[in-house]
């Protein structure tokens, strides 16, 4: 009789054990990913991007005018065949909708006309291979209409 529920504890101490490991595996990223894929779980810092994009995350423009953001690139020695797609959302017309990157690094000019509504967006994504994969980086850069005040071009006269 005592044997009974020695192995019923044994069998509910291992699973027990079992559930509680897939759990801190679940938390700290050892099922179905590496260490280095699950970044933002336990605290770890992430894994540094291939291409690098340095741009403003915001400009307020006027409607109806030209405007350009430049954005300031890096990418490694071993990369090939690097390009970088411009798409926005239906209130902006892109005059480029994608570039070469053949520089190692530098800067880019988006030039846009932004034509209306309040809120749009510019998504950038830098495709190419680097040590025979290929690799993206997306980014986006939100535009936003800059508001006109009431009293700009009246006159106000002087009584």
């Amino acid at each position: 009789m005592k044997k009974i529920p020695a192995t019923y504890l044994a069998f509910a101490f291992l699973l027990l054990t079992q559930q509680a490991s897939a759990c801190a595996g679940h938390f700290y990223g050892f099922d179905r990913s590496s260490l280095l894929d699950r970044s933002t779980l336990a605290g770890r810092s992430s894994i540094e991007p291939v291409f690098k994009l340095k741009h403003p995350p915001m400009t307020k423009v006027a409607p109806g005018e030209e405007h350009e953001v430049v954005v300031e690139y890096k990418r490694p020695k071993l990369s090939e065949g690097v390009t970088i797609a411009f798409t926005s959302t239906g209130g902006i017309q892109l005059q480029d909708k994608s570039l070469v990157l053949k520089d190692y690094e530098g800067a880019i000019k988006v030039r846009y006309t932004h034509n209306q509504g309040n809120y749009n967006s510019i998504n950038l994504k830098v495709t190419g291979t680097h040590n025979g994969e290929v690799v993206n980086r997306s980014s986006v850069i939100y535009v936003r209409t800059q508001r006109v005040s009431p009293t700009e071009g009246t006159q106000v006269s002087a009584r």
